[in-house]
């Protein structure tokens, strides 16, 4: 987290309030939406299941209130 600078592109699954510390240091942050099925939960996906799931990279700005 101390390598991200303001301007970084930051793409993942990460969990909130670590997405929001990126937006803080304004980079901007890509979430990687991915549709799994239960039993693909916890494995690595191929490129081509990605794809074939709908698997999307969504721009968000977060902010604590």
């Amino acid at each position: 987290m101390n390598d991200i600078q303001a301007g970084d592109i930051v793409i993942g699954t990460l969990p909130i309030h670590i997405a929001e510390q990126v937006c803080a240091k304004k980079a901007t942050f890509y979430f990687l939406s991915v549709n799994v099925s239960q039993e693909q939960r916890g494995q690595e996906l191929t490129s081509e299941q990605l794809v074939q799931q709908g698997c999307s990279i969504q721009p968000y700005y977060i902010q604590k209130l």
